[in-house]
């Protein structure tokens, strides 16, 4: 019988655990609406939205703070197992309040709440049970959050040190959350919508668990990164606060502080003679000698032989006295920080701008969640199998997305890219950034034209009314199957942008700083969700009738069609910038 070596088994532990993780989340999120929304709570659409928004906006924000955790304060795995105490506590908890019975109104989970309003509320806060279930939901955010934002990085470790392609780790990573989403919308959403909600809870907390236990199984496998002695955050405002210092400071000039750091600087007398003769190409060949010294923008790591290597960004002013800003805070121009220090603040900071650009797109994303679930209870979502009259959850239009990124990802990786790379044609990160974008765009439109036609049905009564787990909805006379376009669309969207910016927060800062940057990719996400929340509740206040609904899925293409002009103006700069270097060196992951 053949072992698996120590690599192939700290991934399957580490992608398993994921997956059942992925399976308990979704399982929460994904019935979100239909929960709030129906009896015995009957929270107005609005509101229900805006919880989802919320839910999903504090699990993401809590990945930054267990970033921060991992790296700094304590291990990468100790913040894990936080994260499962948070969890496992929230769905016992969910668990324990749950009846196996058919009426709701039953639950002891609603016999707890404070107060209970037969009103129509504009207010989260005034809605039944609120006193409940919004503690709970941050509750649930700060497990979710403090896992989510670690798994990722350990994957990272592993496969920067064992893989000979990481992104096949990384689409490998993503495939397996899909497989979870899968699950927990084909089965577990079911088993709550028909079966029971104690049962529907039930299957999450055991898959809870035994992610745990896979994760803990797969310790002594996993790769050990020390956590950093330096704070990321404290680091990047004082080595860039030193450069602001510098560059307005008038006390001092700065060919003075170049010339008197000569003796401590072992190429600084090559350096001034570089500027002295306006050599900028030798200046630069001198730098090359010293890898740390060399800065970060992004290229696909899959085009080096050892997918570490980095675009490092020396555009630099013809005139000869200009340095990089961020050189102003080096110890040889008269600074407080180590060449290292400097660069890893470079490389952190240029990451960011990248993954910051994605922010619109997760407002976007985050529609299938909230705006799509709503549309797919508008659409008719009856059908009649051998002569039976059945309903199609409107979350299970979810796995058009699901299965979209499950097919397509493998075709990727071991078709498409291994082609594209013998060809030296390999997208980069900004390009399946892009690209992913504008797919979300189109989806977005698709599901506004459609959503023209269904308000069109409502306002002139051409309506079913169709009671769905006990309550009535008045749905238009067009198929639900009517969304899989849009489904498709972001699902292909998905496995461009949202992959593309994942490897790149792991693999394109310094595994000191790899935690804290993934915590703030999905930090960044929740920060789209959030402003989903604030666009839902203005376009409520200029929608009071509720009616044409259609506006908003256009304001959402055109907000992510504003930030791609935006970004490829930045991108084009880039790209025409001859003093762009590409630098091979591992090195650059493992400071």
């Amino acid at each position: 019988m053949k072992i698996l070596s120590t690599d192939k088994l700290g991934s399957m532990f580490l992608l398993l655990a994921q997956m059942l993780e992925r399976i308990v989340f979704y399982s929460i999120s994904a019935n979100f609406y239909f929960t709030l929304n129906s009896n015995p709570l009957q929270w107005t659409a609005v509101n229900t939205m805006s919880t989802t928004f919320l839910h999903s906006g504090f699990c993401f924000v809590f990945t930054m703070v267990g970033g921060i955790l991992a790296d700094t304060v304590i291990k990468k795995s100790t913040t894990v197992i936080i994260g499962y105490i948070f969890y496992i506590a929230y769905v016992g908890f969910i668990i324990i309040f749950q009846e196996n019975k058919d009426s709701d109104s039953n639950n002891k989970l609603y016999s707890l709440c404070s107060h209970k309003t037969d009103k129509i509320s504009h207010n989260i806060f005034d809605e039944a049970c609120s006193n409940i279930l919004i503690p709970t939901v941050i509750f649930c955010a700060i497990g979710s959050g403090l896992i989510k934002s670690v798994m990722a990085s350990i994957g990272s470790d592993m496969a920067v040190k064992y893989w000979t392609y990481p992104s096949v780790f990384f689409n490998m990573y993503y495939w397996s959350l899909n497989v979870g989403s899968l699950i927990s919308f084909a089965a577990i959403t079911f088993i709550q919508q028909n079966v029971s909600k104690f049962y529907g809870f039930l299957a999450p907390g055991i898959c809870l668990f035994l992610s745990f236990v896979l994760f803990l199984l797969g310790l002594p496998y996993y790769v050990v990164v020390p956590k950093s002695s330096k704070s990321t955050l404290n680091l990047v405002y004082r080595v860039y606060f030193e450069a602001f210092q510098k560059k307005f400071s008038k006390k001092k000039n700065l060919s003075e502080k170049v010339t008197n750091t000569a003796t401590d600087d072992p190429i600084n007398s090559t350096t001034q003679a570089s500027f002295k003769t306006n050599d900028i190409n030798t200046f630069y060949q001198q730098r090359a000698d010293y890898p740390s010294l060399n800065a970060g923008y992004f290229n696909d790591s899959d085009n080096s032989s050892d997918e570490t290597s980095t675009i490092v960004e020396t555009t630099m002013s013809e005139s000869t006295s200009d340095i990089l800003f961020l050189d102003r805070s080096k110890i040889r121009f008269g600074g407080k920080f180590s060449e290292d220090d400097v660069e890893d603040v470079r490389k952190f900071s240029t990451t960011l701008i990248l993954i910051a650009f994605i922010i619109p797109y997760w407002l976007l994303y985050f529609q299938m969640e909230t705006t799509y679930m709503k549309q797919g209870f508008q659409l008719n979502s009856g059908v009649t199998i051998s002569s039976k009259n059945l309903i199609i959850p409107a979350a299970w239009l979810s796995m058009i997305d699901i299965l979209t990124i499950m097919f397509l990802l493998p075709i990727l990786v071991r078709f498409v890219y291994p082609y594209l790379r013998k060809k030296n044609l390999y997208p980069d990160f900004i390009f399946r950034i892009v690209f992913g974008m504008i797919l979300a765009v189109i989806s977005m439109i698709a599901a506004g034209i459609l959503q023209i036609y269904v308000d069109n049905d409502i306002a002139n009564n051409r309506t079913i009314t169709r009671l769905i787990g006990g309550t009535y909805f008045n749905q238009s006379n067009i198929s639900i199957y009517s969304q899989v376009p849009q489904y498709f669309i972001i699902g292909i969207s998905e496995s461009q942008t949202i992959v593309a910016g994942l490897e790149l927060a792991c693999t394109q800062v310094p595994t000191s700083m790899q935690a804290v940057t993934n915590g703030i990719f999905w930090f960044f996400s929740g920060i789209g969700s959030f402003l989903g929340t604030a666009l839902l509740s203005f376009s409520n206040l200029i929608n009071k009738e509720d009616k044409n609904h259609f506006y908003y899925f256009f304001v959402l293409a055109i907000i992510q069609t504003v930030f791609i002009l935006l970004l490829l103006p930045w991108i084009w700069k880039i790209r025409r910038n001859k003093k762009i270097h590409v630098i091979t060196t591992s090195s650059t992951l493992t400071n």
